[in-house]
């Protein structure tokens, strides 16, 4: 199956590897999009169920689910966040293992220009042995922006090289001038618009002729979803207070401090963190942790891989420490008639020091 990997996939791969960026000199985190409005929400799910008519009971009946949630608002004045994370597992309809995480957060920024903030939110986390939530508020600094804009820049650059059409790589004033017009999608009417707007943005500093094939390719990348991009960090820090305690004992005022981040090398590729701890003012004594990171490549437009991991972290005062994290890798890869995923996951739960190992295998193929 391997033979039929075309040899741009493996370039593209090397590329995303090194970390460099596919045309052009411009950095795709130095774009900056005058408003950010992204929701993103994917899930993963498995099951498998065997009975074997020789045996008194169901062989085997699990699955796994797998859901992550995001909502991103930034304006000049503006912003809020949303994120969710949940991972569980079955095992005849019971959950075996959970790792459930939301943090949202509501910020207000005084002076437009600034990256200071005053926020307002909310963290929490579950898992099969404890639960904790508490609301917070104070300040903070950093922005979030949208730069899939540039990403498709990038990409359409990528294809009229492919082409043939430019002969060399496209400026960073021509991908900041498609990137504006992409930006500006809401504003037109009709899709040709935009496209005869990029058209005009290409050959006029070049004297390049985009044929139909060629704008054929730039109204696809254009109108293609599911491949959003966001630059950015926020870091913030103020009081809180537990709504519910993880360690089961008295709600207690906290300190607490969270970062957020997301990071996109190139068109294909994005990192999204996020960690956070509170605990009371006596923090090194007493404290609870919530981390989490997802890393997603289009290696093409037929190869998909996603990394997830999350961490909760627990530390009475008194008492054990106690930890649950889970670790997850997908890759999804389409052979031209022939479909082929592969998903592993590794879980510990506190009350369990083992750790949890799934691995899914499924293919298939179209004979006619």
């Amino acid at each position: 199956m391997f033979d039929a990997v075309k040899r741009r996939d493996w370039l593209v791969l090397m590329m995303v590897l090194l970390g460099t960026l596919p045309v052009g000199a411009v950095s795709l985190c130095d774009y900056r999009s005058p408003e950010t409005s992204l929701t993103e929400l994917s899930m993963l799910m498995s099951y498998r169920y065997f009975d074997d008519g020789a045996t008194p009971a169901v062989d085997v009946n699990s699955g796994r689910v797998e859901v992550n949630f995001s909502r991103l608002f930034d304006s000049p004045a503006f912003g809020c966040s949303l994120s969710g994370l949940m991972k569980l597992s079955l095992s005849d309809y019971v959950p075996s293992d959970l790792l459930a995480q939301g943090a949202g957060a509501a910020r207000y920024y005084p002076d437009g220009t600034s990256p200071w903030y005053a926020f307002a939110g909310a963290e929490g986390s579950t898992s099969l042995t404890a639960m904790g939530l508490e609301v917070r508020g104070g300040i903070g600094h950093g922005r979030f922006t949208d730069v899939t804009p540039m990403a498709k820049a990038i990409l359409i650059g990528e294809e009229l090289l492919a082409l043939g059409v430019l002969d060399s790589k496209p400026s960073e004033e021509m991908l900041t001038s498609i990137a504006e017009a992409i930006g500006r999608r809401i504003e037109y009417a009709e899709l040709r618009d935009l496209v005869a707007d990029i058209e005009a943005a290409i050959e006029t500093p070049t004297g390049a002729d985009l044929g139909a094939e060629a704008l054929l390719r730039i109204e696809e990348i254009v109108e293609r979803s599911g491949d959003t991009r966001k630059c950015g960090w926020t870091v913030q820090g103020g009081v809180g207070y537990e709504l519910i305690d993880p360690a089961g004992g008295e709600c207690n005022l906290l300190i607490a401090f969270s970062t957020d981040a997301a990071w996109s090398t190139g068109p294909r590729d994005q990192l999204v963190m996020h960690a956070g701890a509170s605990g009371p003012f006596r923090l090194i004594e007493e404290n609870t942790l919530n981390m989490n990171a997802q890393y997603e490549l289009d290696v093409s437009e037929d190869v998909e891989i996603s990394v997830s991991c999350a961490l909760r972290r627990n530390d009475p005062r008194e008492g054990p420490v106690t930890s649950d994290w889970s670790l997850s890798a997908g890759m999804t890869y389409d052979l031209g008639g022939a479909d082929l995923a592969v998903q592993v996951s590794l879980n510990r739960e506190a009350a369990d020091p083992r750790s949890t190992v799934e691995l899914s295998l499924s293919a298939s193929v179209d004979l006619l």
